[in-house]
């Protein structure tokens, strides 16, 4: 896979979360070895089964959470029209 997303210019990685300890080592050292990019989740608020629906996956709350932890908000810069946001008001043509 990683190979595959680097031929089309992407960059791939595997974020790790919801393993054991002795998981979390073998994924990390596979990774490692291959060069791969990972994010390594693993944080308290996964255990938190307020966090889960009843089959165990992540509820809306977990998967902000986890959006959080990877990938911070950035901030735009580019002021055209094109980069604004939906909810922002374009100002009136004079």
């Amino acid at each position: 896979m990683n190979e595959a997303v680097r031929t089309q210019g992407g960059k791939f990685t595997v974020i790790l979360f919801d393993m054991s300890p002795e998981e979390r080592k073998d994924y990390r050292k596979f990774l490692e070895s291959r060069g791969i990019r990972f994010i390594d989740c693993d944080r308290p608020e996964l255990q938190d089964k307020k966090l889960r629906l009843p089959d165990g996956h992540p509820n809306r709350e977990l998967n902000e959470l986890l959006a959080q932890w990877i990938e911070p908000l950035q901030v735009v810069t580019d002021r055209s029209p094109e980069a604004r946001s939906i909810h922002e008001p374009i100002a009136a043509k004079r």
